[in-house]
């Protein structure tokens, strides 16, 4: 039976992922903040001062300049690394609707 990060890792292979630098707010976190590493339509990889469990569901608004207004997102942390002081977590985007979709689409054209 294959494991959640398997499935995940699968799904990387399918998404293309675009190098980002964007501020990100994220609720619930202890630092409440993060940078953007890359983004797919799939999900966001980031880095952020405190940890996150697998399998928090996290609230992120994305500002970027360029982009018309703010992103908010909702993901499931399914990966969270310590790289030197920091931690790299990867989410999952869960109950996105046409409107996120669209937006998540500019954010790509953004970065890309």
């Amino acid at each position: 039976m294959a494991s959640e990060v398997d499935d995940v890792m699968e799904e990387r292979r399918k998404f293309h992922r675009v190098k980002s630098n964007f501020s990100l707010e994220v609720h619930p976190s202890e630092s409440g903040e993060g940078t953007s590493e890359n983004v797919s339509t799939t999900g966001l990889l980031f880095n952020q001062k405190s940890p996150a469990a697998i399998g928090t569901v996290l609230y992120l608004t994305v500002r970027q300049p360029g982009l018309s207004g703010e992103l908010s997102v909702k993901g499931k942390v399914v990966r969270c690394v310590p790289v030197g002081n920091s931690f790299q977590v990867a989410v999952q985007f869960i109950d996105v609707d046409k409107e996120t979709e669209r937006a998540i689409t500019e954010l790509l054209d953004e970065a890309g």
